[in-house]
């Protein structure tokens, strides 16, 4: 069937606001209809909540974006748009564990395009289209969990490689090294988990670095100095930090970045780099306690070309952050029809 083609496979898309509820019964798509309203539609469903979604050309060969979903029913699930529906299910055989994150990308440095999971039961997974079934490998198993994962070139070299938080509070670096993956410790801040994990130009001076939310209320920045890792302690607050993200759209305008992070008092933090120094700022929230913002994407959500920060929490509900050009403004998109978990 037809689905829809990406210009390439890096493309990402800006058309739509995707989140991954955290429920056993749907993925939703926030898209935003010409008359100006936030619209809710179910995409798909799984045995037990979706933790993470993603929107890629996973598929090797191909540019047709899927919607790729992990679930704490062990399956990583892919969704397609045939023209009138949303058609897909669970690929791959059940991995036994609950799945977190997932990412796609050239993980192997071979111009081919995989998929890669992170999981409870400790390995990385990868899965691989050849173009009639899906083919999965595991990465050796780690010391813990992973949350999530990121894939991109974070020591400057142009050669990717896929990063995980692990619950023990150190983030990991796996690189295929031709026959296997082998995983790097790019260090422990302190023993709270590690979150989330992203790659960006934080500093915005050229330099791809990783970032990571932590339980420890903090987020830190890992630099590759071309011999050893260094940690900097981007910012903190008085509760956990259970996102991280790098992009545009904030209060410095244009095309810098701004390092974002979700909190668990249901608000968002903006961190910017000063050329000296990290400053923080409260982009706000509902901040009810109980209701923690879980997840932030970046994107220009209602196809008019101003980039928003977009935030799912544990309420069910999405949010989208705009920058007035002197405050931060977010409005609630709206509420999943299924109670979340």
């Amino acid at each position: 069937m037809d689905f829809f083609q990406a210009d390439n496979k890096n493309f990402v898309s800006r058309h739509r606001t995707w989140c991954a509820i955290l429920t056993a019964w749907a993925v939703i798509l926030y898209a935003v209809p010409a008359w100006g309203s936030w619209q809710i539609s179910t995409v798909g469903t799984a045995g037990d909540w979706f933790e993470s979604v993603s929107v890629t050309a996973g598929r090797d060969g191909s540019n047709t974006l899927y919607i790729y979903a992990t679930s704490a029913d062990g399956y990583l699930y892919e969704y397609g748009w045939s023209g009138s529906a949303w058609v897909g299910g669970a690929i791959g055989s059940n991995q036994g564990s609950y799945l977190h994150g997932v990412s796609a990308g050239y993980g192997r440095n071979d111009g081919r395009m995989r998929v890669y999971v992170s999981s409870d039961g400790y390995p990385l997974y990868e899965y691989f289209y050849n173009g009639a079934a899906w083919q999965q490998t595991a990465a050796p198993s780690g010391p813990t969990f992973y949350f999530n994962c990121s894939l991109g070139p974070g020591r400057n070299t142009g050669v990717n490689y896929d990063y995980v938080p692990g619950q023990n509070g150190h983030v990991y670096e796996y690189a295929w090294n031709g026959s296997a993956y082998a995983a790097a410790d790019l260090g422990n801040p302190g023993g709270a988990a590690a979150s989330h994990v992203t790659l960006g130009d934080g500093q915005n001076d050229g330099v791809m670095r990783v970032y990571s939310s932590n339980f420890d209320n903090h987020i830190y920045e890992y630099t590759y100095s071309g011999s050893v890792w260094t940690r900097a302690d981007v910012g903190s607050a008085d509760d956990q930090f259970n996102s991280v993200a790098v992009g545009a759209g904030g209060s410095l305008g244009g095309t810098k970045n701004s390092v974002y992070g979700a909190y668990d008092n249901g608000r968002l933090y903006e961190f910017i780099w000063n050329g000296a120094a990290w400053t923080r700022q409260d982009m706000g929230g509902p901040g009810v306690a109980g209701q923690y913002m879980w997840d932030i994407s970046i994107g220009a959500g209602r196809n008019d070309g101003v980039t928003r920060i977009y935030a799912c929490s544990n309420n069910g509900h999405a949010y989208e952050y705009s920058w007035s050009g002197s405050a931060w403004n977010w409005s609630d998109l709206g509420q999943a029809s299924v109670s979340p978990q």
